[in-house]
């Protein structure tokens, strides 16, 4: 920039008033014609695979890996790497997240989980809180 330009500039910018060297004004009106011409990028829709959506409705009754692993019938590594694919394609960091985001794009549809696998069990067998709570299980993404 020259020295008088930069002067210039300085007094402008002093007195209030905005400053766009010429080259700036291009580079604004440029970036102008050019927003009306980029298609719009909706955000878009993220399809989990039923089994995804089954681990991430057990994740929001906040059941432990190891719950989640006996009730779909795997093991809690496997449900680990489930969770980290849920993680990369919605976008989140942990459980935590993983929970807010369902809330908040409500994501959660109610349809029914598959019960747990037949286990020798020394209790009544009436059923636990979470086996109850867990009638609705299935995800869907829907765009926000």
């Amino acid at each position: 920039m020259e020295p008088e330009l930069l002067v210039d500039c300085l007094r402008k910018v002093a007195e209030g008033h905005p400053w766009l060297d010429s080259r700036g004004i291009q580079w604004v009106l440029e970036a102008y014609r050019t927003q009306g011409v980029r298609p719009a990028s909706p955000r878009p829709k993220v399809q989990l695979t039923p089994k995804e959506s089954l681990i991430v409705s057990c994740v929001t009754q906040g059941m432990k890996n190891k719950e989640i692993a006996l009730r779909v019938g795997t093991t809690e590594q496997v449900v680990k790497n489930y969770l980290r694919k849920v993680y990369d394609k919605l976008g989140v960091a942990d459980r935590l997240e993983l929970a807010l985001f369902c809330l908040h794009n409500r994501v959660l549809d109610g349809t029914k989980a598959p019960a747990p696998p037949a286990a020798p069990s020394s209790s009544s067998g009436n059923g636990s809180a979470p086996e109850l709570a867990l009638a609705s299980a299935e995800t869907s993404i829907k765009p926000s």
